[in-house]
């Protein structure tokens, strides 16, 4: 069996996480609720304080209004004071960086790149215990601006729908990863996922339109390896030693590049039209080339002091 939720749900997918030992694994889409940063905000401290002080009073099953907040700003709920501290008091259960500590299966998180109610979740990520399963996953630029990359190189709207198929491209990646691509080394694989992106963009300049299909699915491909080349490059080259402070020291610029690059490519694409596609493949191409100067080693490395 497996947790998952989506904004509130997701932070409930940890709570349960936390308290079940049996789960196959964790999939939270953009949880949001993170009580221990949303009790900063002078608004939910004030309702929270609100609710405290009628559970003491011994009125916490009375209803009363509230403030809650989500990304378009602050409304009021009504509710029991007991059940508005159990979403938003970081004492309580619904606390996420308490949660993803006690995690006992495998943790797949996903975050928009412009996503406000991701800022800081990458850290609270790192916090959860080390397994080589565990995957952080950030949809970008690409993601954002593919169905609008397709009418430019030619789609109808009808071809455009071929976006569609990024993510079954990407589920299909990821199984062959496990299956046939589970006895060679990371790096080979790494190395297969960054020239994916590169082919699927030089068949789209060379067929043009009737190309469309083959690009979504090679780009998505390409990035369903990568999602977990993230975690097991690390492990591969580096060892088990020391390797959650590593991946959080390796992922930092990647985190600060895809949070600016939904807006850069989106200028780009408004400047070179269906072009920007040589500036995602040369990126790619210079990843694939800096892949080729690295050579697993045969022993961990030593922690990082």
């Amino acid at each position: 069996m497996v947790g998952r939720g989506l904004s509130w749900a997701g932070d409930a997918a940890f709570a349960f996480g936390a308290r079940s030992a049996n789960l196959a694994g964790i999939i939270a889409l953009a949880p949001a609720a993170a009580p221990e940063r949303q009790i900063g905000l002078s608004d939910i401290a004030q309702s929270a304080a609100q609710a405290r002080a009628l559970v003491a009073a011994g009125r916490g099953n009375e209803t009363a209004n509230f403030v809650d907040r989500n990304v378009g700003g602050t409304f009021s709920v009504r509710t029991m004071a007991t059940i508005y501290l159990s979403y938003l008091d970081p004492q309580g259960p619904a606390n996420t960086l308490d949660s993803v500590r006690k995690l006992h299966a495998p943790l797949l998180w996903v975050a928009g790149s412009a996503d406000p109610s991701q800022t800081g979740a990458n850290a609270e990520f790192n916090r959860a215990p080390a397994n080589p399963l565990n995957r952080w996953f950030v949809t970008g630029a690409m993601g954002a601006h593919l169905p609008r990359l397709l009418e430019i190189a030619g789609a109808s709207t009808t071809a455009a729908i071929a976006a569609a198929l990024v993510g079954p491209a990407q589920v299909a990646a990821r199984l062959v990863e496990f299956g046939a691509l589970r006895m060679v080394h990371p790096l080979v694989s790494t190395r297969l996922a960054a020239l994916l992106h590169p082919i699927g963009a030089a068949i789209l300049g060379l067929i043009g339109p009737g190309a469309i299909t083959a690009f979504a699915v090679l780009h998505g491909a390409g990035n369903g390896l990568l999602t977990i080349a993230k975690g097991t490059v690390p492990l591969a080259i580096f060892g088990p030693v020391g390797y959650g402070l590593r991946s959080g020291i390796l992922g930092a610029p990647a985190r600060a590049t895809q949070a600016a690059s939904p807006l850069l490519f989106g200028l780009l694409m408004d400047h070179m039209g269906i072009g920007v596609l040589a500036i995602s493949a040369g990126l790619s191409l210079s990843a694939f080339f800096a892949l080729l100067m690295l050579r697993a080693r045969l022993t961990a490395a030593p922690a990082p002091a």
